[in-house]
């Protein structure tokens, strides 16, 4: 993934930098780990240097983790139903031309999922 002669002929430049590790990552795109990994590998820094900087990318890519709790389930479905087509069949299910088993195929929600589409979406029937 990151040729010896590339990486020394790169090294300089990246290493007068303050992340050599993410610049060579970018340059080969390539992980900043990997990128760290092969620079010790070819013994162009010392095990000191990359453990330091394994263990600051480790601990801050777990605390990046923890810190996202996933997506909107509403937000999403307002982009994947869209609130016309939403109000549409909520329409239709209140008017009796619709069954409610025929709008949850159509909306791919079902039971108190599909009742709470009005609130949550903000739009009305």
């Amino acid at each position: 993934l990151v040729p010896e002669d590339d990486l020394r002929a790169f090294w300089p430049s990246a290493n007068q930098l303050a992340e050599p590790f993410q610049a060579a990552a970018r340059h080969f795109k390539v992980s900043s780990i990997v990128a760290a990994r092969r620079a010790l590998d070819l013994e162009m820094i010392d095990r000191d240097t990359f453990f330091r900087f394994y263990n600051e990318h480790r601990s801050q890519g777990s605390a990046g983790s923890q810190a996202s709790d996933g997506g909107n389930f509403w937000n999403t479905q307002r982009w994947r139903l869209g609130p016309r087509f939403a109000a549409t069949v909520m329409h239709a299910v209140n008017v009796g031309r619709l069954s409610y088993l025929e709008a949850y195929s159509l909306t791919d929600l079902k039971g108190d999922t599909f009742e709470k589409l009005s609130d949550r979406m903000g739009v009305r029937p």
